[in-house]
């Protein structure tokens, strides 16, 4: 397994924080698979089905533990609001209705990377479901871009927190008049849906490098009543630092907006575009460290709103003197060689000494 785990949902409706440590419990650690299904129909309400399915650290289906299923039922209303924030950044103001509790299905399946040791993507027989319904106008997600269309931006917000956790299946599906205008995801390197049509895409993404961090879909909306302000993301770089020690490059950016706000943080050096995502509430402070390719010229820093805005930039000088990788070790070799080439002369003079100073005289018969 290349990752530690495939989705660490689990750990981040415990913890209110997504790692990839394990669970650690009386009981033995798991993990939990995840599979999002999401619906969006007219007056834009959008149907949620998460579908789960909890497994130990080798890859072993854990759905007839009955503690282990207890545990997770026992979640339903953290997982719920864990789940909005793929939709909004403040949850506590979306409108919402459960339609169907967390419950087991033994007729249902997932699909989950268990790691490569284990076989990779793999079905799982079996699954905890809930659902619910959510308002879409309600949340932090919808941009009105013209008369009935709009702007659909759905947050993996699992990698977006920690790189090591993803969705293990996304499928979006477009009910009743509800039309797909268009559709793209972030970053541009993730792969693209498996499956495409006119009226559904999935995504199945094997490691977190192949799932997207946002999935932006462009939908006529019928009956959609959209009148929610749209907040302006806010941010500043109020600090750069190149390092020459570890050839690396620092970069510090401040959430000046008025609320939370997930940015993206930008370095483009030596013929290299590296990006990271940090979470900010207002007036919040984040350090972010790229490693260098480049020890001379210029790098261009970025700050950009989680759409993709720009929202300020820096050019830094490079000038690092540093040595290469292997410096320290050919140091070494060579103090070692020098040291051995200085023991070898030692010895080397005191057998020569040994060998041309006069031989003793013989003992005297007299014993004096």
């Amino acid at each position: 397994m290349k990752r530690t785990i495939c989705v660490t949902f689990l750990l981040f409706l415990l913890s209110a924080a997504v790692s990839s440590a394990p669970v650690v419990k009386p009981q033995a650690p798991f993990w939990i698979g995840l599979n999002l299904d999401v619906e969006f129909r007219d007056m834009g309400i959008v149907t949620v089905v998460l579908k789960q399915h909890p497994f130990d650290n080798y890859g072993n289906s854990l759905i007839s533990d009955q503690n282990t299923v207890n545990e997770m039922l026992q979640e339903e209303d953290t997982m719920v609001e864990s789940s909005l924030l793929l939709f909004a950044l403040t949850p506590y103001k979306v409108r919402y209705n459960i339609t169907s509790g967390a419950r087991l299905d033994p007729q249902e399946s997932l699909l989950c990377n268990v790691g490569e040791n284990f076989g990779g993507m793999k079905v799982f027989r079996g699954a905890i479901v809930l659902s619910f319904e959510l308002f879409l106008n309600t949340t932090d997600a919808i941009q009105e871009l013209e008369a009935g269309v709009y702007r659909v931006l759905v947050t993996d917000f699992f990698t977006v927190s920690d790189p090591r956790s993803w969705l293990d299946v996304v499928e979006f599906k477009f009910l009743e008049d509800v039309t797909l205008l268009n559709f793209s995801w972030d970053p541009s390197w993730a792969k693209p849906p498996t499956v495409r049509g006119e009226r559904s895409l999935r995504w199945v993404n094997e490691n977190e490098a192949d799932a997207p961090d946002h999935y932006i879909l462009t939908l006529s909306i019928p009956g959609l009543v959209f009148s929610k302000p749209t907040l302006t993301a806010k941010a500043e770089i109020s600090d750069v630092e190149v390092s020459a020690e570890d050839v690396s490059i620092s970069v510090k950016v401040r959430n000046t907006g008025e609320s939370f706000g997930t940015f993206i943080v930008r370095v483009l050096e030596g013929g290299y575009d590296q990006a990271r995502k940090v979470s900010l509430a207002s007036g919040d402070e984040a350090q972010v460290r790229f490693p260098l390719h480049a020890v001379t010229g210029k790098a261009l820093v970025q700050v950009m709103s989680g759409e993709g805005t720009l929202l300020d930039e820096r050019q830094v000088d490079l000038q690092i003197v540093s040595t290469p990788p292997y410096y320290d070790l050919l140091r070494i070799i060579a103090y070692a060689l020098l040291a051995a080439g200085i023991l070898a002369m030692v010895l080397f003079l005191r057998d020569l000494r040994r060998k041309g100073a006069p031989p003793p005289p013989p003992p005297s018969p007299f014993g004096i």
